[in-house]
């Protein structure tokens, strides 16, 4: 066997976004010619491994295979190929993995990885591509979009932001959310996703007494606003499933919805047709989706109401309460499988590797389902919707049977006292007295009209309406509505409660901390108190500063000299023996009358030819409000010297508030280095250091942050950065400020930074300057940026400038940029700017300045109806991109040439045409055959109508063919201009030919009809083709 890996991708070439297709193979043994293509790059020297997660929870298998990863390497043997390949746009590219048998002649190709590239990136030679399968595809979320709160279908101000929820299938339950306030229209969806049917509408759980449908109108708008239009019947609601919306007949307490999701491609509410069209929308598709959806038939739902549920997330939601799980294979399909409950395994997994990443306690039984409630009522909202004979007591009595009545009385009769006899009349106008009204007459219907059923003398019953009575319309309170107000009184006596718990607790914690001192005793305390409850803590520290001062100080000396006599004479050899020094001290010194603190360590050894300074200085200073450190050390050796340094003051006092932080490192060190240590200090005695040559180090750092309240209008903030490096004759500088200040009703912010680079004969620089300013009367924004090198006598610079203004009088937009280079003496440029002006002109050029000749070209547009494109060049030509040396038009020394023009309209004062001929060529082309009909029988071959716009010279041209049959055979040509002959010609012959004629006429002006005719003895001769070119030239 002779394993063969083929990868082919389609990574993006930058320079135009195509596609281009990539095809990279290794192993087997025989040529890569494999699948119709022969452009395979051997490379990849092993199979690539791909890794791939099972999902497990706390409740088991998640149902879902986590996306495949691995890396594709590619070694080349060209090295070129490696570049041509790093220079294409791999990521997210797709690509296929296949292998197969290179023994077999025609290998079967396997699948081994469908997916795209993650990431591609050259290292040690070869190309490394990370690849993922499809299954990222599925781990994007579903709902994404927004209500805007601009209104209408996007929703009241307050709607700004909620998300748009999606559906599938049958959810219960679904809470609607207010959409528009003013028209009591609640949402249930996603607006743009049109719903199958919303089945029920209920408030707090009871259900509409009727329901109106508004159907699609033909578009959004159009459905929202036959919705708004719509009246919802009392107790009821208007649907608009194509919009998902809906409009309750009052303000709700709670709505809820039962819904048939959304359409799409068509409804489905099977678990497995739900998944299929969930992993569509990640571009994945479902291999066995039919075969699953007569497994589980049943019908189901997806509710989608957060904006972090991906795909992937959702199909377990959905498959995994219906026992189903799912897989994402090599060949990035989605294959959907039943759990298996039999003890024998249906299928099996190699394991390469197990590591223990979470400990989960064991589950034996797992509940499954895929009914959901979408909005779970509390209690309170239980009760507000049981009603009175709902309620059954102990021996069977309902709370109904309790309502206190009286035997005849008339409930809900309202009479107007001033009437004879009371406001009540039967059908035929005879008035009715209270007494023959009883409760048993008088009936409610739903939509609140008070009906009395009248028997009358004769027979019949009369049906009067007694007027209409409607607890809202009446602004009475209903039974829920004062639960549901309790239920918020409740709630907020609850959080009021915890909001004074929480702040007894807060007062019951005391912190404080200080330094105190009595003038008349001396004594200062420093101390520091907590209280928690009953619980307290304190610490303090008393010092007698009646002396005002605590000196600390220890040191100790040592020498151990030993010297012998040292003489310098160069004729004497000098005697060193070891020379010792160490001095040690530590010094803390608090002054109370200078309200200072100074600490101090020195450390200072000297022996033989060197020397070390160690030096620590801390210093404290109430009067100047500063905090001082700073640390030193320098060492000194026979050839060189070195020092070191480190530097932070931090300055609180009145209203200013900074901190500087410097760091310096030097040395010191002759060029002439090996100079022994007697030589060194030979020449130190003879004074000759000054004429030596030393070559310099040092390397510097400071940080400054200064912050000061100038005035009660004025404060400012500023933060410098320093940083230097210099060895010799090479040096490098970063320096930056930023600047904050606010000075009354003026606002500056700033930042101005320098880049340095130098050598002894080269330097590099880079400044740039940023400001934005603003006033009462106007903002400005404006930006610097300077690039110069500079080698000897060349320099080369950069410098881009921008500002944008507003004031009273104007507002400005203005950029320039100019590029410049100078090489002995003499200096090119080029400056391109360009402005825009109170919104109502613009200009924009570009200026060349080569030793002071200048050219270039601006475009103005006033705005006024007048714009101007002007160019100063001393020749101005326009060329083809395919042959650049073919330039039909240019402009050379203020005259313009045109090679070829095609004018519809012209309009000349002076013309000079060469020979005055100005033509306009037209064609005309016989159609089908002519044969001979006989000496002297003309028949037209081909015709043209030409209307001249003034008198011609037209120049008449004719060609084309015979072909003959038998014998010799004559024949004529003649042309006709408006019928009349201006030229004929004629011939006879034996054998094909091509005979033609020229010929011209001046015509007059306007319409004028060219024919080109001829003639042939018989049919033993024939015209098989023929053309008439007619050339006017006008004068």
């Amino acid at each position: 066997m002779a394993l063969v890996t083929l990868v082919e991708a389609s990574p993006w070439t930058v320079s135009n976004g195509a596609a281009h297709p990539v095809r990279l193979a290794g192993g087997g043994e025989r040529a890569y010619d494999h699948l119709g293509h022969s452009d395979w790059r051997g490379g990849i020297v092993e199979v690539p491994t791909f890794k791939s997660e099972l999902g497990f929870g706390p409740e088991g298998w998640t149902g879902v295979t986590l996306a495949q990863s691995g890396d594709i390497r590619f070694f080349p043997s060209d090295p070129a190929i490696l570049t041509s390949l790093a220079a294409l746009f791999w990521n997210g590219c797709p690509v296929t993995v296949k292998l197969g048998d290179d023994a077999q002649g025609s290998p079967d190709w396997e699948t081994d990885f469908t997916g795209t590239v993650a990431n591609a990136a050259v290292e040690g030679g070869a190309l490394r591509l990370s690849v993922v399968d499809n299954g990222k595809k599925l781990e994007v979320p579903i709902a994404t979009t927004r209500f805007a709160g601009t209104g209408l279908i996007e929703g009241d101000s307050d709607v700004e932001g909620r998300l748009k929820r999606r559906s599938w299938g049958a959810c219960w339950n679904v809470e609607c959310r207010v959409l528009l306030a003013a028209h009591n229209i609640y949402e249930v969806g996603d607006p743009a996703h049109k719903l199958q049917a919303i089945s029920t509408v209920k408030d707090i759980g009871r259900a509409a007494s009727s329901v109106v449908v508004v159907n699609w109108q033909g578009s959004i708008a159009a459905t929202l606003t036959a919705l708004i239009a719509a009246a919802a019947p009392q107790g009821g609601a208007a649907i608009a499933p194509s919009i998902a919306c809906i409009k309750w007949w009052t303000q709700p307490i709670l709505l809820t919805a039962d819904i048939l999701g959304e359409i799409g491609s068509g409804y489905v509410d099977q678990p497995a047709a739900i998944a299929e069209q969930l992993a569509a929308i990640g571009g994945v598709s479902v291999s066995n989706a039919a075969a699953m959806i007569a497994a589980r038939p049943d019908d189901a739902g997806l509710h989608i109401g957060t904006e972090t549920e991906t795909i992937a997330s959702a199909i377990d939601r959905v498959l995994l309460g219906a026992s189903l799980n799912w897989h994402l294979g090599k060949d990035g399909v989605v294959t959907i499988r039943e759990w298996s409950f039999d003890p024998a395994p249906v299928a099996s997994l190699r394991s390469v590797q197990v590591s223990r990443s979470a400990t989960y306690p064991p589950m034996k039984s797992r509940r499954v389902g895929y009914r959901r409630n979408e909005r779970l009522h509390s209690a309170a909202e239980i009760s507000a919707v049981v009603l009175a004979a709902d309620v059954r007591y102990a021996d069977g009595q309902t709370g109904q049977d309790l309502q206190p009545y009286e035997p005849g009385a008339t409930d809900g009769a309202v009479l107007d006292p001033t009437a004879e006899h009371g406001a009540l009349v039967d059908a035929n106008g005879f008035p009715i007295f209270p007494s023959e009204l009883l409760n048993t007459a008088v009936s409610l219907s739903p939509d609140g009209r008070l009906i009395a059923a009248i028997e009358q003398i004769g027979g019949g019953i009369d049906q009067v309406e007694l007027g209409r009575l409607s607890l809202p319309d009446m602004g009475v309170a209903t039974a829920a509505q004062k639960m549901q107000l309790d239920s918020a009184i409740l709630k907020l006596s609850e959080a009021v409660a915890r909001l004074a718990t929480g702040q007894a607790r807060a007062n019951a914690i005391f912190r404080d901390a200080g330094l105190y001192t009595d003038a008349a005793s001396g004594l200062t305390k420093l101390f520091a108190i907590e209280s928690r409850a009953e619980q307290i803590t304190n610490l303090s520290v008393t010092l007698n500063a009646a002396i005002s001062s605590i000196n600390l100080k220890a040191s100790v000396d040592y020498v151990n000299t030993a010297i012998a006599t040292a003489v310098l004479d160069p004729s004497q050899i000098a005697n060193f023996d070891a020379i010792l020094v160490r001095l040690t001290s530590a010094e803390v010194d608090i002054d109370g009358l200078q309200a200072s603190v100074l600490l101090k360590a020195d450390a200072t050894t000297v022996t033989t030819l060197s020397g070390t300074v160690v030096s620590v200085q801390s210093a404290l200073s109430a009067l100047t409000g500063t905090v001082a450190s700073k640390a030193d050390s320098t060492t000194v050796n026979a050839i060189d010297v070195r020092l070191a340094s480190a530097e932070s003051t931090l300055t609180a006092l009145g209203d200013t508030a900074s901190i500087s932080q410097a760091v310096t490192a030097s040395r010191r060190l002759p060029q002439i280095t090996d100079l022994s240590a007697m030589n060194m200090l030979a020449a130190l005695a003879q004074g000759d250091i000054a004429a030596r040559s030393l070559q310099v180090s040092i390397a510097q750092a400071r940080q400054e942050l200064t912050a000061r309240i100038i005035s009660d209008v004025a404060a400012e903030a500023i933060a410098r950065l320093q940083l230097g490096v210099e060895i010799g004759t090479v040096a490098a500088a970063v320096q930056t400020e930023q600047t904050a200040r606010v000075d009354g009703d003026t606002a500056l912010a700033s930042s101005l930074a320098t880049y340095q680079a130098e050598t002894a004969s080269s330097l590099a620089t880079v400044n740039t300057a940023v400001n934005a300013v603003t006033d009462a009367q106007s903002a400005t924004a404006s930006s610097l940026t300077a690039f110069q090198a500079s080698t000897g006598a060349s320099l080369a610079s950069i410098t881009n400038t921008n500002i944008a203004q507003t004031n009273s009088l104007n507002t400005i937009a203005g950029s320039v940029n100019t590029l410049s280079t100078t090489v002995g003496g003499h200096t090119a440029s080029i400056t391109s700017h360009s402005s825009s002006i109170n919104g109502l002109s613009v200009r924009i050029g570009v200026e060349t300045d080569v030793n002071g000749y200048v050219t270039g070209w601006v475009f103005n547009n006033s705005g006024l109806g007048r714009s101007d494109f002007l160019m100063r060049v001393d020749r101005f030509g326009i060329a083809s991109p395919g042959n650049p040396t073919l330039v039909p038009f240019e402009i050379v020394g203020g005259v313009a040439y045109m090679k070829k023009a095609v004018i519809r309209n012209l309009s000349v004062e002076t013309i000079k045409i060469a020979g005055n001929a100005v033509t306009d060529r037209r064609f005309a082309q016989m159609v089908g055959t002519r044969s001979g009909a006989g000496a002297g029988v003309w028949q037209t071959v081909c015709s043209e109508t030409i209307t001249l716009a003034s008198e011609a010279d037209v120049v008449l041209q004719a060609s084309g063919q015979h072909a003959y049959f038998a014998g010799t055979q004559p024949w004529q040509w003649r042309f006709l201009v408006n019928g009349g002959q201006v030229l004929i010609r004629g011939g006879d012959g034996g054998v094909s030919d091509l005979p033609c004629m020229n010929g011209n006429h001046v015509s007059s002006a306007g319409s004028n009809t060219y024919a080109l005719q001829c003639w042939m003895t018989n049919g033993n001769l024939q015209l098989t083709s023929a053309n008439l070119i007619i050339d006017p030239a006008y004068k």
